[in-house]
């Protein structure tokens, strides 16, 4: 099949043409093909004599990194197309043609006489031929990435297959004459000559493309359709995209502050070329309205109108290159542009550098390929309206429709890639080996030196592009990478309501830099659809645990809700997918993430209401309390601090250390040097940097007095485990750890800040009462929180925790039984001694916080009763004093709660969710999001407990 060109052209280039400079073997082993100097190795059976001279392929992955080309399998396509071209102009017939139509269908059916019923057969045809000349041939779909052309041959075969289905509709009537072709082949060939548009910047790609859409509408009495003005060559991300970008000097970032720069419009008559576009937009317009196999005269007048856009392509490269190449200054560039539009000489005695700007963007243009829109594509960014007071004709028109599956790439050098060209073992190189080998390469070898410092320059030039914000607005930050221009560049080209359908990584929804884009799409676009795939089954050639998306939108108008789905792994599901799709509204996005606006990833419709109900009930813990987050040792950089033998200083805490309401689920593996304590200090907690330094306790307590150090280890501190997959039996697992509490950067601690110092070096205060810590453990080690943790979470528990719903203290009777059962659980030995006795110091008889008795129905089997009986009567007789009584011991040897401590987190686990708000059900289907949990208690108890 003509997509098959696309596997073909992915293989084509993960291979280079090379011409063996001396002889060499090509060997076959299990890490593929290797290219060994024959002078070196031996011949083996099986390997193949490359001599000195010939031409070989080798191995490179460079080509089809630069270039990102995977092929997108044909379910993905599919289903892309069919929903951002098939529906709109489907709905388009529904709305305006179809309440005609099915009269003219009735009538042709049960007309009274075979002329009547034969007059509205042909009335019928004749509407959708005046359908498909208003509304198909004018739907414009373009992928600015498109490889081999695998989305625009199915989009041809889909428009094409619209058509054919609606003349189908119409019934055979005896004598009946029509003028319109029925043919899906004949569909295909008209179509593609009037609707279909490609760029990429690879040669091959652009002529596989043209192959590829020459087959799929072969006919052997016709010539091959021209698509010289519709399949182009370049690079679709740089370039401008409207002539009006042409008016005036482009404002670049590092020069908004500067006064008195040159600005405004370059020369009085420069609308004198919007006219000249119209003429040229016209001209390519004429092409399509010629007869298809007068392909000699198509391409005539396409140069013809290639030619009246000479003096408007040099100004677009200076535009484009002054963006690049900051050296270049606005003075100069408005010399050059005045110069170029007047096509007079541009030396200047006085500034003799201003002669070899013209080369060096000459040079710019042929190293990145610029592909200016408006020039490329003149019928489609062509005048839409026309004003006496405007300095330029509006060319925004745009696509109907943009599609594709654009490159994934950083954009950064790649020298594993880069050297494998010259040394086919590079990639296998460790890291210090490597940078001796290219030293040593490009040594040898000048032009290897002077190609990689080239390569590096190429990137850096892109970059400089791509940053400034006239170039792309939404770029974020982070690392520039090739999806997300390209997500704004398929927005772009777009005319206002016209609709996306792209395939791009997981990032769109979940990275931070990607916020402003998610803050377009929301504010500027209509969002239609998010579908998660994650690459278990190899859909794409990367790595299995790769997640990526199908995102459509159409331009223009705000979004409410739209469709989701994640964690999908088949795309031959995708109808079914869409079907029983949920959906999400941007109001409760930013709900969940209120800073960076990043998608949380619910399994049903059930969890994201179940989750809002959540978040209406509670403030975000980095807005309500004054929260930040602390991190300490590095058991790599720190190591010199610590031991591994208990010699009498304090434990360094670990994340596997801790578990639900315990500190000590696992044994210590370090301890901070005795002679070190208590002689270490953390200087700036929001920074995560640690400083030591040997000083006297005197001088500590100083610092600690000023405000200039905080003396962490010496209070009670609640943490958290840093590592948590959202697959693991629990996520977010938290205790309190004791004084002195050193930790490694596995185990985040909760700590409060000055809110006016937020940002900057923060004072760390002093923490929050005794019984506020108790409640918080309470509720962080509950499944309701951790039924929002685990949304946002998928390997650690960064800065995502942040934005998660954390209630208040307010001294209710409520608040303090979630504080009474954690400090039963928590408080089992000496070391929280002094916690449970500044929490209960006034409280004689502590039962009187407990809830009335009444509260405590007689439900479930008769040991749980008997469980709570036992557990209030114990509560009557507790102290104020910390005892061993205190704590509740019946652990098991695996640390696993049963019995006493299994009811105690019970009841938290029920206060936590009438905290929240919610009712029983939502509670039960809580529980039920938690398979492992469920799995391993029927194991170990024969039922869910």
């Amino acid at each position: 099949e003509v997509r098959h060109l696309g596997e073909l052209y992915e293989n084509i280039l993960e291979y280079t043409v090379l011409l063996a400079d001396a002889d060499r073997i090509r060997r076959r082993t299990k890490k593929g093909v290797e290219i060994l100097l024959a002078s070196q190795t031996t011949k083996k059976q099986g390997d193949t004599l490359i001599k000195k001279g010939d031409v070989y392929f080798g191995e490179s992955a460079l080509e089809r990194k630069q270039t990102g080309s995977y092929y997108t399998p044909e379910a993905l396509v599919r289903f892309l197309n069919e929903k951002t071209i098939i529906q709109p102009l489907m709905g388009k017939f529904e709305q305006n043609y179809r309440k005609r139509f099915d009269e003219l269908l009735e009538q042709s059916r049960k007309g009274h006489d075979m002329g009547t019923r034969r007059g509205a057969a042909q009335a019928a045809s004749a509407l959708v031929e005046r359908f498909v000349q208003e509304k198909v041939l004018e739907f414009k779909v373009c992928d600015p990435a498109m490889g081999s052309g695998h989305f625009l041959v199915d989009a041809a075969n889909q428009m094409a297959g619209l058509v054919v289905a609606l003349l189908e509709e119409v019934p055979h009537v005896e004598g009946i004459q029509v003028s319109v072709s029925s043919r899906p082949n004949d569909w295909r060939r008209r179509i593609t000559r009037h609707c279909i548009y490609g760029v990429d910047l690879n040669p091959l790609a652009v002529n596989l493309a043209k192959l590829s859409l020459w087959l799929n509408s072969f006919a052997i009495d016709h010539k091959l359709t021209f698509l010289d003005h519709h399949i182009r060559c370049g690079n679709s991300l740089i370039g401008i995209r409207s002539l009006d970008q042409l008016a005036s000097i482009p404002e670049r970032k590092k020069s908004r502050k500067i006064k008195n720069k040159p600005t405004g419009e370059l020369f009085p008559d420069f609308k004198q070329y919007a006219q000249v576009m119209v003429e040229v937009g016209r001209d390519v317009l004429l092409i399509n309205e010629m007869d298809e196999d007068d392909t000699e005269k198509q391409k005539a007048v396409f140069d013809r109108a290639r030619g009246k856009t000479a003096t408007l392509k040099p100004m677009a490269d200076l535009y484009t290159s002054y963006l690049m190449d900051a050296n270049i200054s606005a003075d100069d560039y408005h010399t050059l542009f005045y110069s170029i539009a007047k096509q007079c000489t541009y030396q200047n005695p006085l500034n003799p550098d201003l002669s070899k700007i013209p080369a060096l963007v000459e040079n710019y243009q042929i190293r990145h390929h610029f592909f200016h829109w408006p020039l490329e594509f003149p019928d489609i960014f062509q005048e839409k309206k026309s004003s006496a007071n405007s300095l330029t004709a509006e060319f925004s028109r745009g696509f109907s429709a943009t599609v594709g599956n654009p490159p994934w790439d950083v954009l950064k050098p790649n020298s594993k890639e880069f050297f494998l060209n010259y040394d086919p073992k590079f990639r296998s190189y460790k890291k210090q080996q490597a940078n001796k080998v290219s030293q040593n390469l490009m040594a040898d070898n000048p032009a290897i030196a002077e190609k990689w410092e080239e390569y590096c320059d190429g990137f850096t030039e892109q970059s400089t592009y791509f940053k400034e914000p006239v170039s792309y607005s939404a770029l974020g930050k982070g690392d520039i990478n090739t999806f997300k221009l390209f997500l704004e560049q398929f927005f772009t080209v777009l005319k206002d309501g016209g609709r996306m359908g792209i395939v791009v990584p997981s990032g769109l929804y979940t990275d931070q830099g990607c916020q402003p884009l998610r803050q377009l799409f929301f504010d500027r676009k209509r969002v239609d659809f998010l579908y998660c795939f994650e690459n278990r089954r190899a859909i794409f050639n990367i790595h299995r645990s790769f997640k990526f998306v199908l995102f459509g939108s159409q331009k223009g108008g705000k979004t409410d809700r739209f469709k989701c789905a994640f964690m999908e792994h088949d795309p031959e599901r995708l109808p079914l997918i869409d079907a029983n799709a949920f959906k999400m509204s941007v109001k409760q996005v930013k709900k969940f993430s209120p800073d960076i606006i990043s998608i949380m990833e619910f399994k049903s419709q059930r969890a994201i209401d179940t989750a809002s109900e959540i978040y209406d009930r509670a403030p975000l813990i980095k807005d309500g309390h004054q929260l930040t987050v602390a991190r300490e040792f590095d058991l790599t950089g720190d190591g010199k601090l610590l031991s591994s033998n208990d010699n009498g200083g304090p434990i360094l805490y670990e994340g596997k250390m801790l578990w639900l309401f315990d500190c000590d689920f696992s044994e210590p593996r370090y301890w901070i040097k005795k002679d070190l304590y208590p002689v270490y200090y953390r200087k700036d907690s929001i920074n995560r940097t640690s400083e030591f330094e040997t000083l006297t306790r005197k001088k500590i307590r100083e610092r600690v007095k000023n405000g200039s150090v905080d003396l962490a280890p010496e209070r009670y501190r609640l943490g958290f485990r840093e590592i948590a997959a959202d697959t693991n039996e629990r996520t977010f697992i938290a205790s309190i750890i004791p004084p002195p509490s050193p930790h490694c950067y596995t185990i985040r601690t909760f700590e409060t800040y000055h809110p006016k110092l937020k940002g900057r070096n923060i004072k760390i205060m002093d923490t929050y009462p005794a019984e506020v810590l108790l409640f918080w453990a309470g509720i962080c080690n509950s499944f309701v929180f951790d039924f929002v943790a685990r949304i946002k979470t998928t390997n650690h528990l960064s800065t995502t925790y942040m934005d998660l719903p954390l209630p208040g203290f307010d001294d209710s009777k409520l608040d303090w039984n979630i504080a009474y059962n954690s400090g039963r659980l928590i408080c089992t030995d000496s070391r929280f001694a002094d916690l449970w006795n500044v929490v209960f110091k006034n409280y004689h008889n502590l039962h009187d916080l407990l809830l009335p008795n009444s509260t405590q129905e007689k439900y479930g089997p008769a040991h749980e009763q008997e469980i709570r009986r036992r557990l209030q009567d114990e509560g009557r007789n507790l102290t104020s004093e910390w005892g061993p009584h205190c704590g509740v011991h019946d652990r098991l040897p695996d640390r696993r709660d049963t019995g006493d401590r299994a009811q105690l987190r019970a009841e938290i686990d029920a206060y936590v969710a009438h905290l929240y708000g919610l009712s029983r059900d939502d509670f039960a289907y809580i529980l039920d999001t938690f398979p492992v949990l469920k799995k391993k208690e029927k194991k170990a108890f024969g039922e869910f407990m």
